[in-house]
């Protein structure tokens, strides 16, 4: 099938006069998906991904919204084609939906506040009427400072939230896992003592993966911490690290109850918490800062669940 003619919104729209486009076929147009999804192009969203691509004479190349119809043109059937730039809708609709992610944010922020300020507001409240015993005064400050730390821990968390999102690894370099990994779990070995929980280390002493230093105590302390949390009494925490191909895939596998199969790919969403994990002190936030550390260092990070019981995070560097 070949052009036979072109509206001029047409001929603008891929920078060709009539006599050039007459004759054409669409393939002549058209960008493969191997071409779109080289590396530069391979950051566009999937739906930008799904579109059609047409290059125009100037080398650009769009993606399109198209559409046909049938028609008799000078006495012979033939088909109407109708090809839109998508790239202002597809911009349009991200910007929406930063937006709408905003929103959605910023409402499970207030959510998570709302508790502690309530209850700020209550206990002052009462003390203000007048509180004749000591010791009642005494636990309502107590209860008011719990929970300003419960909001300043919040602030806290929120802050490394968007400063790993912002971040640039900006000093990588090659670490020797094994070492740093003894000196991050050494920390929590008074937390997991008290809990009568071990925690075992099987790391490779050559094992070296590149990124920033200063990053990996984040990363690796937000595992840890979940894994004691999630851990029974006497239970057991292991960090494993291996080499698989370029990457070194060092994990942290707890001995709890494990993760539902339905939220294995929802526990780095902010504020995420299932109705098992909300009985455990946190703020949804953890995961999510860890999966922003690990993507600035150009990695990657997933959980799984151990067959033998228990959840494991696993990060490759």
């Amino acid at each position: 099938n070949r052009f036979l003619e072109a509206n001029e919104a047409a001929q603008r729209l891929f920078g060709m006069s009539m006599r050039e486009l007459r004759g054409m076929q669409e393939k002549d147009l058209s960008v493969s998906a191997e071409a779109v999804r080289r590396p530069k192009a391979e950051r566009r969203s999937e739906e930008r991904l799904s579109l059609p691509h047409y290059r125009r004479k100037d080398g650009s190349v769009f993606p399109a919204d198209t559409s046909t119809a049938f028609l008799m043109l000078q006495g012979r059937p033939s088909q109407l084609w109708m090809v839109r730039d998508a790239t202002e809708r597809l911009r349009n609709k991200s910007v929406r939906r930063h937006q709408e992610d905003q929103d959605v944010f910023m409402g499970e922020v207030v959510h998570e506040l709302r508790a502690p300020v309530a209850i700020i507001q209550g206990f002052a409240e009462t003390m203000r009427r007048g509180v004749r015993r000591a010791s009642d005064r005494s636990e309502f400050l107590k209860s008011i400072e719990g929970q300003a730390v419960r909001m300043a821990h919040l602030v806290d968390r929120l802050l490394d939230l968007s400063a790993a999102r912002s971040k640039r690894a900006t000093n990588p370099a090659p670490v020797f896992a094994a070492k740093l990994l003894w000196e991050i779990v050494s920390a929590f070995v008074p937390v997991a003592r008290r809990r009568g929980i071990s925690i075992k280390i099987d790391i490779s002493a050559d094992l070296a993966v590149v990124a920033d230093p200063g990053d990996l105590p984040h990363i690796f302390g937000n595992l840890l911490d979940n894994a004691i949390k999630f851990s029974p009494k006497g239970g057991e925490i292991w960090v494993r690290g291996r080499t698989e191909g370029v990457e070194g895939i060092i994990s942290v596998k707890d001995s709890g109850g494990g993760i539902a199969p339905e939220h294995l790919s929802r526990v780095f969403e902010r504020f995420f918490r299932c109705a098992r994990t909300r009985r455990t002190k946190g703020t949804g936030l953890g995961l999510a800062i860890v999966q922003g550390i690990v993507t600035t260092n150009k990695g990657r990070v997933w959980a799984e669940n151990d067959p033998a019981g228990g959840a494991v995070f696993k990060v490759a560097l």
